[in-house]
């Protein structure tokens, strides 16, 4: 063949052949075995069902002849099955235009992706398992933890020590911080990825419904760019915003102050890093606070949970507490 040149290809696989218009033939890149007549008749038959080639066409030339002649939008790729029906084809339709935009030739290159669309399948069926498992997976870690959070709601409830009271409600908080996770990434349908805007909400949602804080005197306000983060990061960032704001509460406003806390969640494009932010307008830390060498559960807690992520923590005590961390 003239000026066509392919690496044949068995009926098995595919096919591939060139419509000529000036000399309104076509050229294979195989020898046509009377066993292939089904498959190029069924080529026929596709390209004029989805070119819109109207008309009885009984030759492939003469079906390509129309496309040339009428310069139609060829449609590719095209799909679709042989007469049996178990088997798929998709042919790409190719054209060659001359000086003035004329088709002068069409190359058809058709595969058979029976046993791609076969893996496609079954690698389609094994994620829809995954997802089922994953589901199951999260649903009993959530029912777990809210189990663990009603213990021992129950058994703060029989502590009439203060400082006892508060060691078991910070452990309960801590819990709940990694339900609502589990319980977020349940309610969004997906299993890795957790919008932290929407957790950040939910948290402070669940801090104003908490007796053991007067919220009317203290109001959280919290700002989050639109992201989403992976289950091993959002974990340690709920933990730290809880850590942080609990701390808040706790001690940025005694005697019945009022004051803000506000939460700050943000992406910088420019240096490819997040930024938490939870600063308060309270009394501030004492100096003797060290958060970088902590010595109390807390600071020491996120200490660690900002190593986890990678990440860096400053901290400032002008006009009350604000911690920022970067990761």
């Amino acid at each position: 063949m003239q000026r066509f040149s392919f690496k044949p290809v068995t009926a098995g696989e595919g096919m591939i052949f060139r419509y000529d218009s000036e000399r309104d033939k076509i050229f294979f890149s195989q020898t046509v075995e009377p066993h292939d007549r089904g498959d190029f008749e069924r080529h026929l038959h596709a390209i004029q069902e989805e070119c819109g080639v109207s008309g009885n066409h009984e030759r492939l030339e003469s079906v390509f002849r129309e496309l040339a002649n009428a310069n139609t939008r060829l449609e590719s790729p095209i799909m679709f099955y042989d007469d049996t029906g178990t088997r798929i084809f998709k042919c790409h339709l190719l054209p060659e235009f001359d000086g003035g935009g004329k088709i002068v030739s069409i190359i058809c290159i058709s595969q058979d992706i029976t046993e791609m669309m076969n893996i496609i399948d079954t690698v389609c069926v094994l994620q829809k398992e995954k997802e089922t498992i994953l589901r199951e997976l999260h649903d009993r870690v959530k029912n777990n933890l809210q189990i663990i959070e009603s213990l021992l709601r129950l058994q703060a409830d029989r502590i009439h020590d203060f400082n006892y009271y508060s060691l078991y409600e910070n452990y309960v908080n801590r819990i709940h911080s990694i339900a609502l996770i589990q319980n977020r990434l349940y309610q969004e349908n997906n299993m890795e990825m957790v919008d932290i805007g929407a957790y950040i909400g939910d948290l402070i949602e669940t801090v104003g419904k908490n007796s053991s804080y007067d919220m009317e005197k203290v109001r959280i306000d919290y700002s989050a760019d639109a992201d989403r983060l992976e289950l091993t990061v959002a974990i340690p960032c709920a933990l730290i915003i809880n850590e942080l704001v609990t701390n808040s509460l706790q001690h940025a406003f005694p005697n019945g102050k009022r004051g803000r806390i506000s939460i700050l969640f943000s992406w910088d494009p420019g240096e490819m890093t997040h930024a938490l932010e939870v600063s308060d307008n309270g009394i501030g830390l004492p100096e003797y606070v060290d958060c970088y060498n902590p010595s109390t559960m807390g600071f020491e807690l996120v200490q660690a949970l900002v190593r986890q992520i990678k990440g860096t923590l400053v901290l400032s005590r002008s006009n009350g507490t604000r911690c920022r961390i970067r990761f």
